[in-house]
């Protein structure tokens, strides 16, 4: 993971609080290790509104792949996120756990 400097981590942060605010209902597909969601919630300080969903059947295969995706998931869950395992992406909205929910934004994660 690359490390970001001081300059671009204010970028960052503003990119963000531009696009999404913590009033929105907020669908994320997460490819990677959940970090791109966990800095999208830690930045708007509230992920209420945030669903997160994962290709993967649970925790356990992320681990195996992704060093941080317990503690990005734990985090996400203290800010109040949604998280989802096993969910086709072509056909999230098929899915009824979630078919039934409204988003205004649906945001692909493409971090790895």
């Amino acid at each position: 993971m690359a490390v970001m400097k001081k300059d671009e981590e204010s970028v960052r942060t503003v990119e963000i609080t531009e696009l999404y605010n913590t009033s929105q209902k907020i669908l994320m597909a997460c490819v990677g290790d959940f970090s791109y969601a966990h800095l999208i919630a830690s930045t708007l300080g509230d992920a209420s509104n945030i669903v997160v969903i994962s290709q993967y059947g649970c925790v356990g295969e992320l681990e195996m792949m992704y060093e941080n995706a317990r503690s990005h998931m734990l985090d996400l869950t203290k800010l109040g996120a949604t998280i989802v395992f096993n969910v086709d992406f072509g056909e999230f909205a098929k899915d009824s756990r979630i078919n039934h929910m409204r988003f205004d934004r649906i945001i692909l994660d493409q971090w790895k």
